[in-house]
């Protein structure tokens, strides 16, 4: 078993073992009421563990998180142009396809 991330929070520990158990990777979570502890222990020490069962999950589990906590939305295709545009536009800025419309590239 790998240590993969941990996090102050329990939230944001169940989201990312809800992306990794979504790609087959087994994982558990570990120290989630540590939080009790706060104060009688140093906070750092108190935070949610999040470990993959099978060592070899390592890459693709760091790369499914990475992806995970990207906040960027992906591209998209205009459908009207073939332009691709930056995630973060609903529209095309060429011939005005709203986003809806458009495919993820």
């Amino acid at each position: 078993m790998i240590k993969i991330h941990t996090a102050p929070t329990a939230v944001e520990i169940h989201n990312l073992k809800n992306a990794l158990e979504h790609q087959g990777i087994a994982c558990d979570i570990r120290g989630e009421f540590r939080r009790a502890a706060v104060g009688e222990l140093p906070p750092n020490e108190c935070w949610v563990e999040l470990w993959i069962v099978e060592d070899s999950d390592e890459e693709a589990s760091r790369r499914i998180m990475s992806q995970a906590t990207s906040t960027a939305p992906p591209s998209w295709k205009c459908p009207g142009c073939d332009e691709v545009i930056e995630g973060q536009f609903g529209k095309c800025w060429k011939c005005q396809h709203d986003r809806s419309h458009g495919v993820d590239s």
